[in-house]
């Protein structure tokens, strides 16, 4: 609608500026105008940028408009003017980030007139410059989250990839076959994380001992426990796996977080380090 009433409104200045200027001073482009079919930019996203050329001669207007990004031709369109109007034109641009000056300019124009095509020159052939800056977008749907753990396992690979050709081969073997172990035990200790809990949950789901009286005759009555299972409950059975699947926890995050596992041992060594520098120290 702004833009309608815009072109309306330059069109009765248009005609009114027929009556008292000479055609050639006001036809041509609409005084400084640039306008695009989406605002803001995105980068990525493809937009048209439009402007308008007025005709105020009573001859039909041919004209050669190209539009620029600063010295970068966008596009060229090739339109035809009836006399006493107005007529838009657009191009098509797909938005890149950074700083960007948008003009339009009408490169070549005849008029006809009795069937004849006659060279014009007009004044108003170069729109006024539009700036605008484009930021660089970052996006967030199709990415992927990265943890902290992905982000250090990231780069001590590239440490490990670059390091090979510093690094002695047995020293590289070495590395390798610890890690190897490391992988080999994490997998050991998850085998027996899964029995511990499959037995804690037969711990939960096993039936309460019963009891039946002895009605023998001629015997004392007495309560008799008797199970359904094979194997007599023991009472402390379920604390102990209970408590065995903590440790399980614990060194299995130890052993299956490579930064943890290999952070622990340089924790260590640099405390036994220092406790033999001490004693030496204090010799």
């Amino acid at each position: 609608m702004k833009r309608y009433f815009l072109i309306l409104i330059l069109v009765i200045v248009g005609s009114i500026s027929i009556a008292y200027a000479d055609t050639s001073s006001v036809t041509g482009f609409i005084p400084g105008q640039i306008w695009y079919s989406k605002e803001p930019f995105v980068e990525g996203d493809t937009v048209k940028i439009y402007t308008a050329v007025w005709n105020g001669d009573t001859n039909s207007l041919s004209a050669h408009v190209e539009f620029y990004d600063k010295n970068v031709i966008l596009g060229t369109r090739d339109i035809v003017v009836e006399p006493s109007h107005i007529q838009d034109v657009s191009v098509s641009w797909k938005v890149t980030a950074g700083d960007h000056i948008i003009t339009a300019k009408i490169s070549s124009s005849t008029i006809t007139t009795n069937g004849k095509k006659e060279q014009v020159v007009l004044d108003n052939t170069v729109t006024s410059e539009d700036r605008t800056f484009v930021p660089v977008l970052i996006s967030k749907d199709s990415v992927t989250p990265t943890k902290a753990t992905d982000t250090v396992k990231n780069e001590i690979n590239k440490i490990s990839t670059a390091a090979k050709d510093v690094v002695p081969v047995s020293v590289s073997n070495t590395l390798t076959s610890f890690d190897s172990l490391r992988d080999s035990t994490y997998t050991q200790i998850v085998d027996n994380k899964n029995k511990t809990q499959k037995r804690i949950d037969s711990l939960s789901t096993e039936p309460a001992p019963t009891s039946k009286v002895n009605t023998s005759k001629n015997t004392k009555t007495l309560p008799t426990t008797v199970t359904q299972s094979s194997k007599p409950l023991d009472a402390t059975e379920k604390p102990i796996a209970y408590i065995k699947l903590f440790l399980l926890s614990i060194i299995g995050f130890i052993f299956g977080n490579a930064v943890v596992f290999y952070g622990l041992i340089l924790l260590i060594v640099f405390l036994i380090i220092r406790f033999i520098y001490r004693k030496i120290r204090h010799r």
